[in-house]
């Protein structure tokens, strides 16, 4: 919880910049991942594919994200709790699998998982490594792994496949991400 107020909440929702609600949702995705008993939950978690391989974007940021996943997994000697990253550390050609591994977007996060010391071990190994800033690691990302490495799955709350969520609504707005334009103009 260093420099935040998260302490002061049970839940908290990641929100990506380009996506947005295509309409209101009529349920409560907090109430979900509660009553689940989930620790993460997000609006879609699966492969993230253009045209079934990777985009530029993915391999953009996500450069020596797989070897810094494995030398994590293998220094800390962890046997990943998602059968797919097993199976795609297996593969003859990981690096270029690790691509498809199931992937998440805008997340709903029961707070206690940052106290646990299996996201202190993984968030600092991740801050000392600066791959955050040298690579443009995402949280989407760091937060996948984690759960892949850590948990297993996360919760899918199939937000974007019911059509309340769309996880590129703002992507058109400029080259890059959308930043504090005003898009209304």
């Amino acid at each position: 919880y260093q420099n935040t107020e998260l302490e002061k909440y049970d839940y908290i929702m990641t929100h990506d910049d380009e996506s947005g609600y295509a309409k209101m949702m009529d349920y409560d995705p907090f109430e979900i991942i509660a009553k689940s008993g989930s620790l993460f939950g997000a609006y879609s978690f699966g492969q993230r594919l253009n045209n079934g391989k990777p985009h530029q974007g993915h391999l953009d940021t996500r450069i020596g994200l797989y070897q810094f996943t494995k030398n994590f997994i293998d220094s800390h000697r962890i046997i990943p709790k998602s059968e797919l990253l097993i199976e795609i550390m297996k593969s003859p050609n990981p690096e270029e699998r690790f691509h498809y591994l199931d992937w998440a977007d805008t997340y709903v996060i029961n707070t206690e998982i940052f106290k646990s010391e299996s996201w202190l071990l993984w968030i600092n190994a991740v801050n000392k490594s600066g791959g955050i800033y040298k690579y443009r690691w995402g949280d989407n990302e760091i937060y996948s792994l984690y759960a892949h490495i850590f948990i297993g799955t996360i919760y899918n709350l199939k937000t974007v496949d019911d059509g309340y969520h769309n996880q590129g609504m703002f992507r058109g707005l400029c080259d890059l991400a959308p930043n504090v334009k005003n898009i209304y103009k």
